[in-house]
């Protein structure tokens, strides 16, 4: 760099030169280190807020005393042995109600539609099943499948159900041997 100053002028330029930088530096440097505490300021509230709460929350939890587990671990264990009786009754003599309706929705083919499954359980068990079928034939061939399940006593459709030949509404009795 040529310039016409003198060296002690031009050394005092210099001085003043990186005296403005350095300043212009360590301004923007601080300016940085205020925005950041600005904006991390209310982050650091809503933590502060959080331990706080958690902290309450945790003073307030009450331990549970030896005996009360004790108390609740016979209480569960009895709980176990009662629900593994009922289980071992009535699962082993009655088929439930779902594997019956299981049973006739496995049955069902294309052209069937279901409106309604009532089940009455006295003594043995009647089903009544009504719908609609496209055709005779999906019709037939459904109380046929029906007629094929073993736990089907006797499957009946009203001959009446026979009479037309598209869009069938039909009832259909089963005896089962839930």
């Amino acid at each position: 760099m040529f310039t016409f100053l003198p060296k002690e002028n031009r050394a005092q330029v210099e001085r003043e030169y990186r005296r403005r930088i350095f300043s212009i530096a360590f301004g923007l440097l601080a300016l940085l280190l205020l925005s950041a505490a600005v904006f991390a300021t209310p982050t650091y509230v809503i933590m502060l807020v959080r331990r706080n709460s958690a902290l309450i929350i945790s003073k307030n939890t009450i331990e549970p005393s030896d005996s009360t587990h004790k108390t609740i671990e016979a209480r569960v264990s009895s709980i176990k042995t009662e629900t593994s009786a009922l289980k071992a009754t009535s699962v082993s003599t009655n088929p439930t109600l779902i594997s019956v309706i299981e049973r006739i929705n496995s049955r069902i083919i294309s052209g069937i539609t279901l409106n309604s499954i009532s089940i009455k359980r006295v003594t043995s068990g009647t089903i009544q099943i009504t719908g609609f079928a496209t055709t005779r034939d999906i019709l037939v061939s459904f109380t046929k499948s029906l007629q094929g399940e073993p736990s089907f006593k006797n499957v009946s459709l009203p001959v009446s159900a026979l009479a037309k030949g598209k869009d069938i509404g039909f009832s259909i009795t089963i005896d089962s041997n839930i």
